[in-house]
């Protein structure tokens, strides 16, 4: 009887050592794995270019892929910086977040003239009740819990290059994303053309207008409709009607709505219809561009 007592007091102790392990070896997995983070890199670049900066592009991954800071930059003679993250951060409110850390600590806000908020996530059906709900950060992660946020086994078997799997991105000194650290060699997928019910759609973006507003008073905002690659399809004309009166029913103040052209060619497209690969970008950037002359900025006056 003694025996068998002894015996279930060391598996159960060593049943506590192991589940201990687990803990520790998920969180050490967890911040190897954001520190190779896109984000982490792009915070790293954003404390060093940062208040340089008079306009910029926000948004998820269509902005990330799609839209240069550069190319702005150097056409309209604003510095611009790219803040977008992919899927928004991955949730609305820790992308609200990160943009209200930058607007207080990494840029002067005051400065800047102009944002171009370019979203894709907000346009698929179902995404603004999902991301709205999201409970991860930028990076990925949840909050802590006695529960592991990696599967058991990976957290055992990581090798170093899934460890290191997040230094494929960088970003430029203009918050780019570098595609030499991309090669955009995936097959493309996903071409189904959905939209967002306006009904949904028209609060968020009013709600993300007034947020942007409020962190950068003097600017001009521009919600952007991204070019995606849509082969033979197309974004239905009516939902594009509805949606430009629909903002211009809102009556934001010093706010615009651009709906770009889609992406013409499949080569221009890395590997989802909404990321364009470098020639993609330089395209695409160059229509949202072709937009802005229509438009009247404060920022290029007296330039």
């Amino acid at each position: 009887m003694g025996n068998a007592k002894r015996l279930v007091q060391w598996i159960s102790l060593l049943l506590v050592v192991l589940y201990l392990a687990i803990i520790v070896a998920d969180q050490l997995v967890t911040r190897a794995n954001s520190i190779n983070s896109y984000p982490f890199r792009a915070q790293t670049v954003l404390s060093a270019n940062g208040k340089a900066a008079e306009a910029l592009i926000v948004g998820g991954s269509n902005a990330m892929y799609g839209l240069s800071a550069r190319q702005m930059t150097q056409q309209l003679n604003v510095r611009f910086h790219n803040l977008a993250l992919e899927q928004e951060g991955r949730s609305f409110e820790a992308y609200t977040h990160y943009l209200q850390d930058v607007a207080q600590a990494q840029v002067d806000a005051e400065k800047i003239r102009l944002v171009v908020y370019s979203s894709v996530v907000s346009l698929r059906k179902g995404n603004i009740d999902t991301y709205s709900k999201s409970n991860q950060n930028v990076y990925g992660q949840v909050p802590f819990s006695i529960k592991p946020r990696t599967d058991v086994r990976r957290l055992f078997m990581q090798t170093k290059s899934e460890l290191s799997a997040g230094e494929g991105l960088l970003p430029d000194e203009f918050g780019d994303l570098d595609f030499k650290s991309e090669p955009c060699d995936a097959p493309l997928t996903d071409i189904a053309v959905e939209t967002e019910s306006l009904d949904v759609l028209l609060p968020f973006f009013q709600e993300r207008v007034v947020f942007l507003k409020r962190l950068f008073p003097n600017a001009k905002i521009v919600v952007v409709v991204p070019s995606e690659f849509y082969a033979d399809a197309q974004l239905p004309t009516q939902w594009k009607q509805d949606l430009q009166q629909g903002m211009d029913d809102l009556k934001l103040e010093n706010t615009e709505l651009v709906i770009q052209n889609a992406l013409p060619k499949a080569e221009w497209v890395c590997e989802l219809r909404h990321h364009p690969n470098s020639d993609g970008r330089t395209w695409r950037t160059s229509d949202l561009l072709k937009s802005f002359r229509h438009m009247e900025f404060s920022i290029l006056a007296g330039r």
